[in-house]
This record gives C-alpha cells, sequence and structure tokens, in this order.
C-alpha cells in the first residue's frame, strides 16, 4: 500500500499536468481571453518577462500577458487550431491527399522552425540579464523509472539506476545554457477560424472541410494563418540548444523518418556530440515516460490528454535493435553518451 501511495505522489509531483488550470472567459464587450492559473508565482514573472522581451523584439505571433491577481495571468483567446492537432488531422488524409499533405506539412514546419530559431535567438539575449538560473529538472527521470517499474512488475537495480541518472544530471547541469521554449506543436495555434472546433459538431465534419480545402486548392485560406506561440511558462529552467529542435523536428508527429546527426539538432550554438545524444535520449524518455505513466495511474486523463499519441513511438526509437537503426544512432553521436 505504501508503494502504491509513493507511486502516485511521484506522478502527481512530476509528471501531472492536469493541475495547471485554464479557463476561459469572456468580457462585458464579447470578447473571450484565458486566464492562466500558476502554482509558483515566480514562474507567472519569468513567462511574462520573456513574452514582454521576445514582443519588444517584434516577433510576430506572442501574446501579451498581463498579471492577473496573485498568481495568474490573462491573454488573449485565439480561434484557431492547435498546429499538432492539425497535423492529426492531415495525417489522416495522407492516403488520399499525399502529395499536398506532404507539402501541406513541410511548409508549415519551415515556418514553424524558421520562427522557433528566432525565438532562441532573442531568449539567449533575454537570459544574459538574468541572475542564476536552474536546469530544466531532468532528475524527473527517476521518477518515471520508479512509476513503470512499479506499475508494471519490473524488478530493478534501484542503485545503479540512480548512479546512472545522477551522473547524466551532472553532465545535465553543466551544458544547459538556453531557456526551455518548449517547442512541441502542442504550443503553437494556427489562428484561423476557419479550423476552429466551435464551427463544426464533430472532428469528422471539420476533417471533411479539410479535405475538401485541399482538393478545390483553396486550403490557402487557412494555412496562411498566423502561427501564435503560446505558453513560455517552461522557460523558467534552463536546457540544451538541441532540446527544442527534437521538440519541433522529432516529436511523433514531426518525425522526418530519420535519426539526425549532431549538426542537425541545433539552431544556434556548436555541435556537440555528446549533449545532443544525451538530450535525444531525455526528450525521448521524457515524451514516452510521461504518457505511459499516464496511461497506467490515470487512463481516464490519457484518453482525453493523449488521445492522438503513441507511448511507445519514443521508446521504440531508443530500443530498436536492428543493424539500421543502431548505424542511424551513431551518427547522432549516441556512441560517445
Amino acid at each position: 500500500m505504501n508503494e502504491l501511495k509513493n507511486t502516485v505522489e511521484l506522478f502527481k509531483r512530476d509528471l501531472w499536468k492536469d493541475q495547471r488550470k485554464l479557463e476561459v472567459i469572456k468580457k462585458e464587450n464579447g470578447e473571450s481571453v484565458l486566464i492562466k492559473y500558476y502554482d509558483d508565482i515566480e514562474e507567472m514573472n519569468t513567462e511574462i518577462s520573456m513574452t514582454d522581451f521576445l514582443i519588444s523584439k517584434h516577433i510576430e505571433g506572442i501574446p501579451k500577458l498581463y498579471p492577473y491577481g496573485s498568481k495568474a495571468s490573462i491573454m488573449p483567446y485565439y480561434n484557431g487550431i492547435r498546429l499538432f492537432n492539425l497535423f492529426v488531422e492531415l495525417d489522416s488524409l495522407t492516403t488520399r491527399q499525399y502529395d499536398n499533405i506532404s507539402k501541406i506539412k513541410k511548409e508549415l514546419m519551415l515556418r514553424c522552425e524558421s520562427k522557433q530559431c528566432q525565438i532562441q535567438r532573442e531568449m539567449l539575449e533575454w537570459r544574459k540579464k538574468q541572475d542564476i538560473r536552474e536546469a530544466y529538472p531532468h532528475a524527473k527521470l527517476k521518477s518515471i523509472v520508479y512509476i513503470l517499474s512499479s506499475c508494471l512488475g519490473i524488478i530493478i537495480d534501484k542503485k545503479e539506476i540512480e548512479r546512472e541518472i545522477d551522473d547524466i544530471n551532472l553532465y545535465w547541469n553543466e551544458m544547459t545554457s538556453v531557456p526551455f521554449r518548449d517547442a512541441t506543436t502542442k504550443n503553437m495555434i494556427l489562428n484561423s477560424p476557419r479550423l476552429n472546433m466551435e464551427n463544426y459538431s464533430s472532428d469528422e465534419e471539420r476533417n471533411a472541410y479539410i479535405y475538401k480545402s485541399i482538393n478545390d486548392n483553396t486550403y490557402h485560406e487557412w494555412m496562411d494563418a498566423p502561427i501564435i506561440d503560446i505558453d513560455f511558462s517552461s522557460t523558467i529552467h534552463d536546457t540544451t540548444y538541441e532540446d527544442d529542435v527534437i521538440s519541433l523536428k522529432y516529436h511523433e508527429r514531426t518525425w522526418c523518418g530519420h535519426y539526425p546527426y549532431a549538426e542537425e539538432l541545433l539552431w544556434h550554438g556548436a555541435p556537440n556530440a555528446k549533449r545532443a545524444a544525451i538530450t535525444f535520449l531525455i526528450r525521448y524518455f521524457r515524451f514516452g515516460g510521461r504518457k505511459a505513466a499516464y496511461r497506467l495511474i490515470h487512463p481516464k486523463a490519457h484518453r482525453i490528454r493523449f488521445k492522438y499519441d503513441n507511448d511507445l513511438f519514443y521508446f521504440m526509437r531508443l530500443t530498436s535493435l536492428d543493424k539500421g537503426t543502431q548505424d542511424a544512432v551513431k551518427k547522432c553521436g549516441m556512441e560517445n553518451a
């Protein structure tokens, strides 16, 4: 019983995102706004500081945040679609419109990458004026290992696991020097009201509209909409140069089909094969481990939050034993990790 209680507590403390409360309200003039509540006032202040700085550098599509009470911010509500959800819709259409779908996703990804490169450059400037900062807490890797091993009945050498993770964290703390954007497509909105779910009765109806617009060659009506970048609360922590590149380009929905060279995981800075390999390992373990923990401990939330995610995607690419994958991993520099 104590082991079960400890496992649930680990999940709640380190992995349970549903505790972050978001609320959409309408003002007297009919305008909708989003209120975001924080556990930590420092996290709120960092996000406001970061977004203000990016706006001052004339980066488009950065929402203006205002303090709302002691530990909340208020920002515009955008009537569009998260890019992740759009990619889910596009992936479901690939058998019918492969050439056009591929072209649309590639163009959207090029826009995203260009913008995230610019954002990271300005974040590095912002960081120069900050006090002592902490690395993104990848000690949470221990939580994932403990939760999965406990739930699945896997016997582990706890002492040896802790030693390996502690070694990774020592290296990690030396290598982190970039504010962590968390640049997944789940944190980007294509601000096209045509794709907002409020205009449709079901996912299938919206999917049918997307297919028709591609078939009619009118998809630019929504594809050319501005991309809005949301959720900079993670910038309270530092990470490596490669982390956000992996989050954007090597997520399940954006995976390009091959393991990258270390140089491909950079927007700025000099390549470092060991740092790239460890970042790839940590990011994939975090992506897959969080989803797997939800599935085992909170299956109802898993069905909602990760409805379109595959937990095994990340583990399979880290543990595949076929020679082709081993050779590809070596190209990324992982043999030096």
